[in-house]
Parts: structure tokens; sequence; C-alpha cells
């Protein structure tokens, strides 16, 4: 059995350890959100990148890694030809 004296110490004690476990705690979530803006920030940042060189190998068809046949490129071709071309330039 404790005296009140040693139960009111250790309830000092208990107290003291739980306001500076508490301030630990918000410490680690302020630096933690600090951390995640700086990550969510430099995601962003690499998401954009990746967006245009994704958009310029769709564009320039190298979707596979530069690994577009031959016989794709020929066709894309041959479509935006088609496309933009004279439609009457052969009856002449």
């Amino acid at each position: 059995e404790l005296s009140e004296e040693e139960k009111m110490a250790r309830l000092r004690e208990m107290q003291q350890d739980a306001e500076l476990h508490e301030e630990q705690r918000w410490q680690r979530i302020k630096k933690a959100s600090a951390s995640d803006a700086i990550q969510a920030e430099k995601d962003s940042i690499k998401s954009s990148r990746n967006f245009l060189d994704e958009a310029n190998r769709s564009v320039y068809g190298a979707e596979g890694g530069g690994n577009a046949s031959v016989a794709d490129t020929l066709h894309r071709r041959s479509h935006y030809r088609e496309k933009f071309t004279d439609k009457n330039a052969f009856r002449r």
C-alpha cells in the first residue's frame, strides 16, 4: 500500500509525463504536416512533368518507351496526310 503522499507524488509524475508526451506528439504532428506539404509540392511538380513527358511520347509515337512500330508510324502519318491535303489534288 502506498501512502497518500506517495500516491500524490506518483499522480504528479504521471501528469507531467502526460503533458510532456502530449507536447512531443504535437511537435511530431507539426513536423509531419510540414513534411507532407513539402512532399505534396514535389509530387505535383513531378506529376506535371510526367504529364508533359507522357504527352510528348504519345504525340511523337513513343508510347511504349520508343517502341512504336514503323507500320504504326506510317499509318498515323498517312492519316494526317490524307486529312490535311486537298481532296481534288489527284483529279487535275
